[in-house]
């Protein structure tokens, strides 16, 4: 007989993203990226990447001066620093 234990730990690592660590491991991913494309859209032309992140012209001079070290530091905290902009229907 198969435990209620064991079974939710096969259930959590069937799921897609795996565990809840994995997940956490996804989530820095993306936002590292998020960072990093970003960062490369200021540093190409800054006006049009102010536009495309969305971000204000002093956060976006912090963003274009920072380090790959400060950008896995600041992607690897606990904090959720990118978001979607679907604030337009046009976009979906």
């Amino acid at each position: 007989m198969i435990s209620a234990i064991q079974t939710t730990a096969q259930y959590k690592s069937s799921l897609p993203l795996g565990p809840a660590t994995d997940f956490s491991k996804e989530v820095r991913e993306v936002i590292l990226s998020s960072l990093l494309l970003s960062q490369q859209f200021l540093r190409d032309d800054f006006a049009a990447g102010l536009y495309k992140t969305g971000l204000i012209e002093e956060t976006a001079q912090i963003l274009v001066g920072l380090s790959p070290a400060q950008l896995l530091a600041l992607a690897n905290s606990s904090t959720l620093i990118v978001g979607f902009r679907l604030n337009d229907a046009s976009l979906l």
